[in-house]
Parts: C-alpha cells; structure tokens; sequence
C-alpha cells in the first residue's frame, strides 16, 4: 500500500529578466492549515473573517521555497528554510510587479499539479472502481421468495466521492 506521507517535491519555474523561482508540487497537511490560518482571523467571539492583509497573497509564502532574486548588494535574498512570515518580509522588498508575476507562477503551477493529482486518481479510480449498487429488487417488488408474512424492505445504496 502507498504511504499516505505528502513526499517533498518542488518544480523550478523561471519568471521573467532570466530568473526563476522553487515552488512546492504539493503542501501537506500542515502547511494547508498553515495557509488557512493565513487567510483567515478569528476574533475573541469566534467570528471568522478574511485577512484582508494576506488575502489572496497568502499561498506565495506557503509553496514558494527559493529563488534566484537578488537584493540591492546583488546577492540572493535568503528564503530557503525560512518561516512564511520571513519569507512574506522578503517579499516586501521586491517591487509589486514582480510578486503579481511570482503569484501568477504558483497560482497556474498549483492548478497544473491539482488537475494532474485530479486525472491520475480517475485513471486510479476507474481500474479498481466499481458501480453504484441497485436498490434491493425485494423493496421494489415486494417479497420474492414466497413467504406471505415477510415485511418487505428496501435497502438503497449510493456512492458519494
């Protein structure tokens, strides 16, 4: 059976002026609650809202793990194994037009890994799959097999993913 471990695996992407940036294929548990704590703030009653500070810009500092970006001494700014807020400080140091274009990259380079995660579960799906079992044929049509005081009884199954 396959461990159900999220295996660490990144994609380099190279973005624009020959640069490029190392995104994450796929967050694990945590970091998908890391990223939801991002994007929303529970008041002291319990009432959620948006973080309107992070919204929308919350998954950048969740999937991206290095680049190629340099600050003004021309040495790349540090990310690697830094904390998402670290890393959201490093992104207040570039210039709004190159974090639009870094979302860009990680929002299509998510989307790519959820459709490829998506097909491979249906190909997965359709050689062990099976069908949706029928109502019982007893509830349907009554008692079948002859006895007149059997209660007749239904029974409906249905597969739901």
């Amino acid at each position: 059976m396959a461990s159900r471990v999220v295996v660490p695996r990144s994609t380099v992407i190279p973005i624009s002026n020959g640069d490029w940036i190392r995104v994450k294929d796929r967050l694990n548990h945590g970091e998908y609650h890391e990223l939801l704590a991002r994007r929303y703030i529970a008041d002291r009653a319990g009432t959620v809202t948006v973080n309107l500070h992070k919204a929308g810009w919350e998954k950048i500092a969740i999937y991206l793990v290095d680049w190629s970006l340099e600050g003004l001494d021309g040495h790349v700014i540090p990310i690697v194994g830094q904390s998402p807020d670290a890393i959201d400080q490093a992104l207040c140091l570039i210039d709004d037009d190159s974090v639009v274009e870094i979302k860009k990259a990680i929002d299509a380079h998510v989307a790519a890994m959820d459709d490829a995660r998506v097909a491979s579960k249906k190909i997965l799906d359709g050689a062990i799959g099976s069908s949706e079992i029928s109502p019982s044929l007893v509830g349907a049509a009554g008692d079948t097999n002859g006895s007149s005081n059997s209660t007749p009884t239904s029974t409906t199954f249905s597969s739901t993913h």
